[in-house]
Formats: C-alpha cells, sequence, structure tokens
C-alpha cells in the first residue's frame, strides 16, 4: 500500500466541504496498478484506531456504521451497472448479439417482472430516442434495457463462466508469502467469494458453479438481484479489461517475493470485442450523454497524458453508488479503481467525483501521467 495515496483518499471521502452529503457513509475504495497488480490503496471507511481497539471493543461491535468490518474486502454489494462491461463481453463473445445491433429501448414501461431504464424513470423517455441502441452507446448510457434483455439471452452457465473469469465468485488470493512461525496457523485475510447464483451462500467449492435460474439472468444483467461482488473484486476485474484481457491476481505482500510471480493469464476475448468495451467506457466520461461525462467535464487529466475510461452504477435495495474504471497514459503506465457509497443514489456524481479525485491523486503520486508537453 502507497501509505499517502491511501490516506489521501481517505481524507478526501471523509471531507465534509468535498462530500458533504456522504461523508460519514460506509465507503470503500480500492486503486492496483495495472501492470503489477500491486495494490496501491484499499481504503474501508469508517475505520478505528487500531491503538484503542482493545479497550473500546465493545462499543466498535454495537456501532451502527461497523466500522471494524473491511469492506472493501469483507462486505459484498450488488454492482449495479459495473458488472455491464462483461456481460457484454459475454454477449459477444457468445455470439448471441453482434456489436452493431440494437436493442430497442423505447419510451415506455417494460413488461411486468422486467426492469425500467433510468432515463425513463426520470424522464419518460428511452435511449432510442437518443442514438442507435448498440452495444457501445448502451455502456455509454448505462441502458438498463440493453443489459437485462441481452443477459437473459445467455445460457446460465455461460453468463457464470465469463463471470468467473473475471474474478467473481471466487476468493481472490492474498496470502502473505512468508511462512509462519512452527506450529501457528497462517494468518488469512478475510474476504468474500461473493455471489454469482440464485441462492446466497457464505462459499462454493472451488470451480463449482452454483445454480443461476433463468429468471434471475435479467437481474444479473442489471448487477442486480443476488449478484454480489467485493470492491476488490471490481478493481481486479477492471485492471483485467485494462490489460487487454489479460487476468493477474492483484498483489498486496511484496516481501518476501513469491519463489514464481504469478503469470498473467489470456481470457478468450476477441480484440474486437475489446475494443467496444473500450469504447463504450470512453464515451461514458468522455462523451456528452455518457453517465460520467458532467463529473469528468473540466479535469486536467488529459494535460497530463492520461485518458480515462469508467462506468457508474447504482443499485436499489440496498441502494448503493458504484464507480469503477481505469486511466492510462501515452507511456502504456495504468491504475484501475473502484469505488462503493454506501447508500449513495447516483454512481456519476456520488462515486464518481471521489474516482476522478483518486485519479488526479494518482497523477500527483506519479502512478500514472506526465507533465504536459508544453512544460518539458
Amino acid at each position: 500500500l502507497d501509505i499517502d495515496l491511501q490516506r489521501r483518499i481517505e481524507q478526501r471521502i471523509t471531507d465534509p466541504q468535498l462530500n458533504p452529503e456522504y461523508c460519514r457513509a460506509g465507503t470503500a475504495a480500492v486503486v492496483l496498478d495495472v501492470r503489477s497488480g500491486e495494490i496501491l490503496a484499499l481504503v474501508s471507511l469508517p475505520d478505528y484506531d487500531l491503538n484503542l481497539a482493545r479497550d473500546r471493543y465493545g462499543r466498535l461491535l454495537a456501532d451502527p456504521n461497523r466500522p471494524t468490518i473491511n469492506r472493501a474486502l469483507h462486505q459484498i454489494y450488488p454492482p449495479g451497472s459495473v458488472a455491464k462491461p462483461i456481460i457484454l463481453i459475454a454477449g459477444l463473445e457468445s455470439g448471441v448479439i453482434t456489436a452493431e445491433e440494437p436493442i430497442s429501448c423505447p419510451a415506455a414501461e417494460p413488461p411486468a417482472g422486467w426492469p425500467r431504464c433510468l432515463i425513463y424513470r426520470l424522464s419518460h423517455t428511452g435511449h432510442d430516442n437518443l442514438w442507435t441502441n448498440n452495444a457501445r452507446n448502451a455502456i455509454k448510457g448505462s441502458c438498463n434495457i440493453y443489459f437485462s434483455r441481452l443477459a437473459d439471452m445467455l445460457d446460465p452457465p455461460v453468463l457464470q463462466q465469463w463471470l468467473l473469469h473475471f474474478g467473481y465468485g471466487r476468493e481472490i488470493p492474498l496470502d502473505c508469502p512468508a511462512p509462519p512461525p512452527a506450529g501457528t496457523v497462517p494468518r488469512r485475510l478475510r474476504q468474500w467469494s461473493g455471489e454469482i447464483g440464485s441462492t446466497m451462500a457464505a462459499a462454493h467449492p472451488e470451480g463449482e458453479v452454483p445454480p443461476l435460474r433463468g429468471r434471475d439472468r435479467k437481474m444479473f444483467g442489471i448487477g442486480q438481484g443476488n449478484f454480489r461482488v467485493t470492491p476488490l473484486q471490481v478493481a481486479n476485474a477492471f485492471a483485467t479489461l485494462a490489460r487487454g484481457g489479460r487476468s493477474l491476481p492483484p498483489r498486496l505482500f511484496l516481501s518476501p517475493a513469491p519463489a514464481a510471480p504469478a503469470e498473467p493469464v489470456d481470457l478468450p476475448i476477441a480484440p474486437a470485442t475489446l475494443d467496444v468495451v473500450r469504447d463504450g467506457m470512453s464515451a461514458v466520461v468522455n462523451e456528452h450523454g455518457g453517465t460520467a461525462q458532467r463529473v469528468f467535464a473540466g479535469n486536467d487529466l488529459g494535460r497530463h497524458g492520461v485518458k480515462v475510461y469508467g462506468k457508474t452504477g447504482s443499485t436499489e435495495r440496498p441502494d448503493h453508488a458504484w464507480f469503477a474504471g481505469f486511466a492510462e497514459d501515452r507511456d502504456g503506465a495504468k491504475i484501475a479503481l473502484a469505488v462503493v457509497v454506501e447508500g449513495g443514489q447516483h454512481g456519476g456524481s456520488d462515486a464518481g467525483t471521489i474516482a476522478r479525485a483518486i485519479f488526479e491523486f494518482c497523477v500527483d503520486a506519479g502512478y500514472v501521467g506526465s507533465a504536459p508537453p508544453a512544460s518539458r
């Protein structure tokens, strides 16, 4: 962990002037260096003083804000729309849809039992009135109609295998490589594997895919239902996207180094598919109509040669706000992140503002970006 980066993120989140509505909300943020997989920040708020934990243990356990829970590792959330890039990959790679094939999002109520699109709920219009509702535009506008119908086209095992490819439904190995002292049990960072099936369970045997009822697929398409993830899993999935579909376990312990560093695993994703996903995620933050365009408008990242790709998300029952994405510079340096705000209503304004600040902190720290050409 970069303790200075971690501290800046925590201060930004808890600043009542910069984050007036959610400065005390449960919040998690994870930042990864994409090339190495190193975890640069692992934020869970509210937190507590370890020096006083023994004396205040009972009070901490009784605190309704649950400061003892590491929200980045050991709290699971519905991912909402940050799941949609993976759903799109599953649809394109399985051949149930093509990138240019639209799924209509009309200005009308959906059939009973199907999710509504956010813009219909807000203004009684549909994405059909804005653009051809194809793959990249559905990412750009986060169309619930598109992704619920796309997920419903997929066979459950196909959908779940793609989720497993990106690290959902399984625990991410974060054990210290150092052998434990003789006679002791290795200490482990508690994590949840999340849930990618129709029933909630603490864990599933490695490699076993839990049942996913057909009627639940449409909710998985928009990151709802029983679909549950950790913020670390989400950041790791977006790091995989940033590598061009190469999966690499994140690293938290650097010393002692493992005898055999993990090798990236190339997922079976066509370059054209990745191009569509990247194009849509770029549009989210850089084009008019993108769900995070207003939040990122006027940022200074481009002056440092940094381009951002993102995806907003929000969930209902429970209400949470998400932003996940990655940034890359001219020299190939990349960072990936995930932010979730408990109780947040809008992924762009509630989680996206925090994500923008984190990208800027990472430029300041030298992880991505460079001096503007005119100043060299």
